[in-house]
């Protein structure tokens, strides 16, 4: 399982040229995994395996030379698929999403740039099936994160990066199934970790400008949700476009 996602590729973009307010837009592809496993049983496995959109935006404004503010948003482009059952004429719309923001600082520390912040997302899936019947809910993931960033110029305007991250989870994961029998409501509370790494290479177009391409993985490892094992995987692609105020 890979899962994929930058936190900070927007951060260190902005930071490669001055300016105290700062735009990053990135677009991209993301390949996301979502696993559920449980011990001596052949039910669960993986629930999400697909390609999605990602795109982003980020403010910052810098303090001084040493400090920077800034928030980003954005997240997985929203997918749906349309299934048919190979056990009943039911067809069923599924649609889903997930949806990031954070909030960060970074700061220098012996030269390294160093981005410390609170980061939350929203796994949002809604099934609705020819019969009537409603499945749908979320996986809310919040968590503080620490990342950082090293370039490596090639030229007077271009180089390569290498950036790592790692990151501490609450999960708490919120379904329901509504059918004519009634609404049936499950969830489940857990917590753990995730480790980001990835690279990429930088252009500087002018003072004001600048553009990265990157490439990132990210993978959080959880505690038990109750009887079942809960693994997420992101792998982003991405190009982002950094404008300087």
């Amino acid at each position: 399982m890979k899962k994929i996602c930058f936190i900070i590729c927007l951060c260190f973009a902005s930071g490669m040229v001055s300016a105290n307010t700062s735009l990053t837009v990135s677009y991209g592809s993301s390949d996301y995994i979502l696993d559920y496993s449980y011990p001596g049983d052949d039910f669960g496995g993986t629930a999400i395996d697909e390609n999605f959109t990602s795109r982003d935006v980020a403010i910052g404004y810098k303090l001084n030379n040493d400090m920077k503010i800034g928030v980003k948003f954005g997240g997985l482009a929203e997918e749906s698929s349309t299934w048919e059952s190979d056990f009943s004429n039911l067809t069923s719309v599924y649609d889903v999403s997930r949806d990031e923001a954070s909030i960060y600082a970074t700061f220098k520390v012996s030269g390294i740039p160093l981005t410390l912040g609170y980061y939350t997302s929203t796994l949002k899936e809604s099934e609705v099936y020819s019969d009537g019947a409603v499945w749908g809910g979320e996986l809310k993931n919040d968590g503080i994160f620490i990342s950082g960033s090293h370039a490596m110029p090639l030229g007077d305007r271009y180089g390569a990066f290498a950036k790592f991250g790692f990151q501490t989870s609450s999960v708490k994961e919120d379904f329901s199934y509504t059918d004519a029998g009634g609404v049936e409501n499950y969830g489940n509370d857990t917590s753990g970790t995730a480790w980001v790494f990835g690279g990429g290479m930088y252009y500087v177009i002018n003072q004001g400008s600048s553009i990265t391409a990157s490439i990132d993985q990210k993978k959080f490892s959880y505690d038990d949700m109750g009887d079942a094992n809960l693994d997420e995987e992101i792998t982003n692609m991405s190009v982002a476009y950094t404008v300087n105020f």
